[in-house]
């Protein structure tokens, strides 16, 4: 279909009549794809790689350790905020603070919690990143760990999420594989549904080398 519909747009330029006036272009306005991803199967391709440790290297107001996100019982997708409750477990936890100007490490040791989160999201198209900003909410009831709040507080923050290099997408037609890269146009949600819109990339043309004009020899 994509050869025939070629064919016929090649025939209509070649049947106009010939001008002294330069003609622009043809122009091809090229529409977006649109991929949908509903909240129960988002649930159901995270609940697939749980439980899911993070190494924690102090990059994360000071923490060190391991914290794992162990299970999420509840998914939502609304207003471009996704939310869920789960839970989550932290091994070896070291946390860095500073009291009256000194600096002292808090050992956590290992810890489990029920715990609900909001994640906002926010799509930057001119720098191509996503920015993932999760806000959690302790819900475990009557906890003596005066440290619990602070250790979620860190780990609210924005995340950027790098969205200009997307791995192409890849067929076989006629023997051959082809590869389309794509490039992000915008992240949102709608009804429930994360919604991801792309496009497929401009090709980066490649200046053709030019030879330097050989020299002629002299006479002698």
């Amino acid at each position: 279909m994509r050869r025939f519909i070629l064919c016929i747009l090649v025939g209509a330029v070649l049947c106009l009549p010939l001008s002294a006036q330069a003609v622009e272009p043809l122009r091809v306005k090229v529409q977006p794809i649109t991929l949908a991803l509903p909240a129960s199967s988002l649930h159901h391709t995270l609940t697939g790689i749980l439980p899911l440790p993070i190494a924690l290297k102090g990059g994360l107001g000071g923490l060190q350790g391991t914290m794992t996100i162990d299970s999420i019982s509840r998914l939502t997708i609304s207003d471009n905020v996704i939310s869920l409750t789960g839970q989550i477990s932290g091994h070896d936890l070291i946390m860095n603070t500073n009291i009256g100007g000194q600096e002292l490490q808090v050992r956590l040791g290992q810890l489990t919690l029920p715990v609900s989160c909001a994640i906002s999201l926010r799509f930057d198209l001119a720098h191509k990143v996503l920015f993932l900003y999760p806000r959690f909410q302790n819900m475990a009831q009557n906890n003596p760990n005066d440290v619990v709040a602070p250790l979620l507080n860190n780990l609210s923050r924005e995340y950027p999420i790098p969205m200009d290099n997307l791995a192409p997408f890849t067929w076989q037609t006629g023997g051959k594989e082809v590869a389309v890269r794509m490039e992000a146009l915008d992240v949102l949600t709608e009804h429930d549904t994360l919604v991801l819109k792309l496009r497929p990339a401009p090709r980066q043309r490649t200046k053709p080398t030019q030879l330097s004009p050989k020299r002629k020899k002299r006479q002698p």
